[in-house]
């Protein structure tokens, strides 16, 4: 689907995970990488930061009424990148292969409901409200894991 027939905030959205995932060609390789793996090379932060920056094409999911098998597929997908993120050399391979963003981005767009104009945050449903929230607080669990983890196998190599 060409970008301009998009809504504004899905073109916005999907200028932003091109941006986390493949904002640079490196040039003997031909291989394109994003500030996602740049970000990840800060242990811990960098992989919460990237998470929370991910989070965002889950709440447009929710928005543009993707079904929450989907949602979930797409919070799998990133708690994966977030967990494995926080391994040191692993994380940062997989950033560099693996373009979760772009891989939500094009699942938000496969599923999402086009014949219905995206919902405001405030017109969400008790279910869809209470399944932003879960999702949101697994995300933030999950961040506040990763930060003690990193903070913890950090301690352990340099102690």
């Amino acid at each position: 689907m060409p970008p301009s027939s998009l809504p504004p905030d899905l073109e916005a959205l999907q200028r932003a995970s091109t941006l986390l995932d493949e904002a640079l060609t490196i040039p003997v390789i031909n291989k394109k990488v994003g500030l996602d793996a740049f970000i990840g090379l800060v242990p811990g932060l960098g992989d919460v930061v990237g998470g929370v920056m991910s989070a965002s094409v889950v709440v447009a999911a929710l928005r543009h009424r993707v079904p929450a098998p989907v949602v979930l597929r797409m919070v799998a997908n990133i708690l994966v990148d977030m967990g494995v993120g926080t391994v040191p050399v692993v994380g940062d391979v997989l950033d560099f292969f693996v373009k979760n963003n772009v891989r939500n981005m094009e699942l938000l767009l496969a599923h999402r409901d086009a014949t219905q104009p995206p919902r405001a945050i405030s017109q969400l449903g008790r279910a869809a409200i209470l399944t932003a929230g879960g999702v949101l607080g697994l995300l933030a669990a999950a961040c506040a894991a990763l930060l003690g983890g990193s903070a913890w196998l950090l301690s352990r190599l340099l102690g």
